[in-house]
């Protein structure tokens, strides 16, 4: 049994309203998890929908770097 994929209609999936929205909740729940010196980009790259949560705040900066908050944040702590 042989799969083809149709690249077109994936590339269109991935940059889809529905994709964006999924990523774009995940991300701001991770932003959630981080505290409020965090914030969330959404953009679209050539291939899908991007998201980025980064420190919004010197203090977010200090805190992340000594606490490594995103990378707890990311898997849900």
């Amino acid at each position: 049994m042989r799969i083809e994929l149709n690249s077109a209609e994936i590339k269109a999936f991935l940059h889809s309203a529905p994709v964006g929205s999924l990523v774009e909740t995940e991300a701001k729940k991770i932003a959630g998890r981080a505290g409020k010196d965090y914030a969330t980009d959404i953009y679209h790259a050539s291939g899908r929908v991007i998201a980025s949560v980064y420190t919004a705040t010197p203090a977010g900066i200090r805190d992340n770097s000594r606490n490594q908050t995103l990378l707890k944040a990311l898997h849900g702590k």
